[in-house]
């Protein structure tokens, strides 16, 4: 009676994949850049991650749901950021899609790899702590947020976010 969902972390928690793919990578000028995250500017990230919800949705074909993570973007204050502002791939996709910044490419990487969830027949989840409650809806309705926490300083957006701030967008939620 017990249904595995799987859960494979995007764009975050990529050290080791961003290791075994680089051109998955940001392209900065940044010394010893991390390799916390992943690149959103690149096609190569969204070609691996489209085989990788693919391959794990044949797995785990009786699940309704497939977990992206979507959390913990950066850790400014441990030495963990993101540098999609920096990268140059990322720049330009925020350029050619009309972005104005980082959480709204993190929304457009959201929404695409989304789709790539419904392709398979699976349900979007993601952790929620990178849901901005101060700018307008920037998600999909179908993606089910996971709240567990509201980031910390220098890990996300944190003013007036709260479970209830991210219930008043509409999205279905878990609280945890």
């Amino acid at each position: 009676g017990l249904e595995i969902i799987p859960e494979f972390d995007m764009p975050a928690h990529s050290t080791k994949l961003n290791e075994l793919f680089p051109g998955i990578r940001c392209d900065t000028d940044t010394p010893n850049q991390c390799l916390w995250t992943t690149c959103a500017g690149t096609e190569e990230t969204y070609t691996l991650y489209r085989e990788i919800i693919k391959e794990l949705s044949a797995v785990f074909e009786g699940a309704r749901y497939f977990h992206i993570g979507g959390d913990e973007l950066e850790f400014a204050d441990l030495d963990r950021p993101c540098h999609w502002q920096d990268c140059k791939k990322c720049r330009q996709r925020m350029k050619d899609e009309g972005l104005a910044d980082r959480q709204e490419l993190l929304y457009y990487f959201t929404n695409r790899i989304n789709k790539y969830v419904k392709e398979c027949g699976k349900q979007t989840v993601i952790w929620s702590d990178q849901i901005d409650c101060t700018r307008p809806k920037g998600l999909d309705d179908d993606i089910l947020l996971q709240f567990w926490r509201v980031a910390a300083k220098k890990r996300g957006p944190h003013e007036g976010c709260s479970f209830e701030g991210q219930l008043k967008y509409g999205y279905n939620a878990i609280n945890s």
